[in-house]
C-alpha cells in the first residue's frame, strides 16, 4: 500500500518499504524545534528541486549537460601533455 504526500504540485508515491523509514526519521525529526525543522525542510525542497532542474536539463539536451558538467573539471597543475606520458609509462 502506498501513502501519497501532495506538497503544492508535488505528488510523493511512498512504497511500503520506504515507509518504515520514512517514519523513523519523522520520529527522530518532529522532535526538534520549529526552526530547525524549517530549516530541513527549505534544505531538502531545495535539494530535490535541484535535482528535478538537472534531470530536465540532460533529458532536454545531454551533449550540453554533460558538457556544462564536465568541461574544464579537470583541476590540477600537469598539462594534458604529462597526462599523456603518466599514461604512457603505465
Amino acid at each position: 500500500m502506498q501513502q501519497k504526500y501532495t506538497i503544492e504540485t508535488m505528488d510523493v508515491a511512498i512504497s511500503h518499504y520506504e515507509e518504515p523509514l520514512v517514519s523513523l526519521y519523522w520520529n527522530v525529526l518532529r522532535t526538534l524545534n520549529r526552526n530547525i525543522r524549517l530549516n530541513l525542510a527549505a534544505k531538502l525542497t531545495t535539494s530535490v528541486a535541484e535535482e528535478e532542474m538537472a534531470m530536465k536539463d540532460t533529458v532536454s539536451d545531454p551533449t550540453r549537460s554533460m558538457l556544462d558538467k564536465y568541461y574544464g573539471a579537470w583541476v590540477g597543475k600537469e598539462t594534458a601533455a604529462d597526462t599523456m606520458r603518466v599514461i604512457r609509462e603505465s
